[in-house]
């Protein structure tokens, strides 16, 4: 089957408010790309997707998305699910048979985690849902076929995925690795980033965070 990868990304002007404490609007935006970038190459080196497709308003995001082989769709940047139909209806439109959702922030995704995902649904036949760590939010979401689900991406996603599918009769496994659970959303958030990582692009910024943060 043919898997098609949808990474929704912000306009860099709004990402990452909420580390706004302890990054600098430039520092924000650095360690936005960057963090795309990883997830991108994650894909790339993944051997699970076929097609990968950068959702976002932003400009600059959308030939970051050109510059490393996925294909940039945009949106008006207002409202998140329906930037994810837009960007499936365009998957599908190209013959994707199944949609891996996954977020753009996931900083320690690592390419084996998402053919683990991809797998495990393709083998069960079923959709793969991959928690925050809090188990409320949703960072990834493989859809198989792609409109198994509707997009509930919002408050207490997860929850309301796990019912959805229970309503509907749709198979739904559920994914825990650290990558897929792993989001760098808040400042707090920065103390799991504490280790030996030295292979993250964003490391320098993210460093000056920690430092500015005055976390023990």
């Amino acid at each position: 089957m043919s898997t098609a990868a949808i990474v929704p990304v912000k306009r860099l002007s709004d990402a990452k408010g909420r580390l706004s404490a302890v990054l600098t609007p430039s520092e924000r935006e650095d360690v936005t790309l960057c963090m795309l970038g990883g997830v991108l190459r994650a894909l790339d080196h993944s051997g699970a997707v076929d097609t990968v497709y950068v959702v976002t308003p932003d400009d600059r995001v959308a030939e970051r998305a050109r510059e490393s082989g996925a294909i940039p769709v945009r949106d008006d940047g207002q409202d998140l699910n329906a930037a994810l139909r837009l960007a499936t209806d365009a998957a599908v439109r190209d013959g994707a048979d199944g949609c891996l959702i996954i977020f753009g922030d996931l900083l320690l995704l690592t390419a084996g985690e998402v053919a683990e995902m991809a797998a495990c649904g393709q083998r069960a036949n079923t959709c793969v849902i991959a928690p925050a760590r809090s188990d409320t939010g949703t960072n990834a979401l493989y859809l198989n076929p792609s409109t198994a689900l509707p997009f509930l991406f919002g408050t207490d996603s997860f929850l309301r995925y796990v019912e959805t599918a229970k309503e509907r009769g749709v198979p739904l496994a559920v994914y825990r690795s650290q990558g897929t659970g792993y989001d760098l959303d808040r400042p707090t958030d920065l103390d799991h980033f504490r280790g030996d990582h030295e292979d993250i692009e964003c490391r320098a910024p993210l460093e000056r965070a920690l430092e500015a943060a005055c976390y023990e």
